[in-house]
């Protein structure tokens, strides 16, 4: 059975003819713990309480690539089952809305408390512009898979000292990276969501995909995550400030 929505999610949500798709959810709430995990390991680094290798180790440098290539895969997935049949207006806009007022808050906070290292174009920055054009891609199919793996591909390989102006920084293709303490720019970043829509193509189409789209989760611990899932952005918004809160208190 699948399950009614909630308003707002991180992403659009993975819903479709008046149901969700409870899989899409559950794997939405697995990035997010992940996400919390990283904040919470980000955070005491930042206290100076472990992980002094933070900033350059592998492990973490990867890891942080690993959370993000699944949040946007999600994203993309998520915005084509959500255009089946035509945009719902009302959810569309409001969810735009609310990440641009969202992105604008943390923009605004990290301005006031961490100025050196202000977020301008982070993660709710690039799925505002994401969501918006990403329209263009949701009618089309294969052709997703290729020029996805396209932009992909050019930001690994093609860089330009051009880019390293402020202005242009949320673009991609610089050759060193802004100081931020959140940075996903439009390459390669938007190559890995037009992959998604191209996921999200076979789930909505495809007979071997009837799994994710009849998927029922029945115990508890894949019941949560799709309960994290779907109310993943008001955990993105609060989790830093409790986890701060916390190691300040408690910790420190």
């Amino acid at each position: 059975m699948l399950k009614k929505r909630s308003k707002f999610g991180l992403f659009f949500v993975a819903k479709s003819g008046g149901a969700r798709f409870e899989l899409i959810d559950t794997l939405r709430g697995f990035a997010v713990v992940q996400m919390l995990v990283f904040h919470f390991c980000f955070l005491l680094r930042e206290f100076d309480l472990g992980f002094d290798d933070f900033y350059y180790s592998p492990f973490w440098l990867n890891f942080r690539t690993l959370i993000v290539t699944q949040f946007l895969l999600i994203v993309g997935v998520s915005l084509k089952i959500a255009t089946v049949g035509g945009i719902k207006k009302a959810s569309y806009f409001g969810r735009l809305v609310q990440l641009f007022i969202y992105g604008a808050i943390v923009s605004l906070t990290t301005f006031l408390m961490e100025p050196d290292r202000v977020v301008i174009f982070g993660i709710l920055q690039f799925i505002f512009v994401a969501s918006i054009l990403g329209l263009i891609f949701v009618k089309w199919s294969w052709q997703n898979l290729l020029i996805g793996g396209a932009m992909v591909l050019l930001a690994l390989n093609y860089s330009n000292s051009q880019f390293n102006q402020v202005s242009l920084f949320w673009i991609g293709l610089m050759t060193r990276a802004p100081i931020t303490l959140d940075y996903v720019p439009l390459l390669p970043w938007f190559g890995v969501v037009v992959i998604g829509i191209y996921l999200g193509q076979l789930v909505v189409s495809g007979d071997r995909f009837r799994l994710v789209r009849q998927w029922t989760n029945k115990d508890p611990v894949s019941k949560l995550l799709a309960l994290i899932g779907r109310h993943s952005l008001n955990i993105y918004m609060a989790h830093v400030p409790v986890f701060f809160v916390f190691i300040y208190f408690f910790l420190t």
